[in-house]
């Protein structure tokens, strides 16, 4: 893994399931995409799909797709020690060299600022004081 990389995606076939410790989402055109087969789902994964649906927010249940990258909003993980991370950048490696092949750059997103506040929020109202 290139030593500035946060996180390595699980891709098959230019499909995106996951990352080696995050589930991952492509948000496009207002819709919420992330794979929901072939993926440990998560705690905090379960909270976005809820969050979601309470607020009516469209999700699309199939892994996104490298080739999109471009019509990308924005994209970013879940995982329990990240909660909700938006991207700032991805890039793409080429799997026999780990050579760059492309890099998308992400401005902030309205959409992932909304749900990553509803996510914050949700998980401060379940939470106990210590």
């Amino acid at each position: 893994m290139p030593i500035d990389t946060n996180e390595m995606l699980l891709a098959d076939g230019g499909k995106l399931f996951e990352g080696l410790s995050s589930n991952f989402y492509a948000v496009k055109n207002g819709k919420v995409i992330t794979a929901d087969e072939g993926i440990l789902k998560g705690t905090v994964r379960r909270l976005i799909l809820k969050v979601c649906q309470d607020q009516n927010i469209p999700v699309v249940l199939q892994p996104p797709e490298v080739q999109d990258i471009k019509k990308w909003d924005g994209a970013f993980l879940s995982s329990t020690s990240r909660l909700l991370l938006p991207l700032t950048e991805l890039t793409l490696y080429a799997e026999e060299n780990m050579q760059p092949l492309e890099t998308r750059k992400f401005e902030k997103d309205e959409l992932i600022k909304t749900l990553d506040a509803l996510v914050q929020r949700e998980i401060l109202n379940h939470s106990t004081r210590l």
